[in-house]
């Protein structure tokens, strides 16, 4: 019986050892090219939700051709397009569409919900940036200091 629990323990330390590596921890989702899938890690789909306007997390908002300017700290920062995991649209999954670099940067905002993280290797933090044409804004700031 002792031998069936320590074998259960160390099944449930490989399991949680995996979801950490993987980036599903408590910090935010690692950033995944794209071409990658969620089944690629994941035994099964990761719930999909489609938000025009995330009501969860930290957002910012613009119009498109908005010069957003991105405070790194020195980080590793990354623009993204988005796979919500949540409804409200506080978890998601960045999935790489350009590097920003690892200095202060700015870039002009094209219309979409995208997210602008600090990427980490397995994990990012970071925002997400909603640039819709009814917004009437002359710049956006982002900042993800770690």
């Amino acid at each position: 019986m002792a031998l069936s629990m320590k074998f259960i323990a160390g099944g449930a330390v490989c399991a949680l050892t995996a979801l950490v590596l993987a980036g599903c921890g408590s910090s935010g989702h690692q950033v995944i090219s794209a071409n990658e899938d969620c089944s690629n890690c994941h035994s099964t789909e990761k719930p999909r939700y489609e938000l025009a306007k995330p009501t969860a997390g930290e957002v910012v908002e613009c119009a498109p051709g908005t010069k957003v300017n991105v405070s790194t700290g020195g980080a590793d920062a990354v623009l993204c397009s988005v796979v919500f995991t949540s409804e409200d649209g506080g978890s998601f999954v960045p999935v790489m569409s350009s590097n920003l670099g690892t200095s202060d940067t700015s870039f002009e905002a094209k219309e979409g919900v995208w997210a602008v993280v600090a990427d980490e290797g397995d994990a990012s933090h970071g925002v997400v940036l909603v640039v819709n044409p009814g917004t009437a804004t002359d710049s956006a700031e982002v900042n993800i200091q770690l």
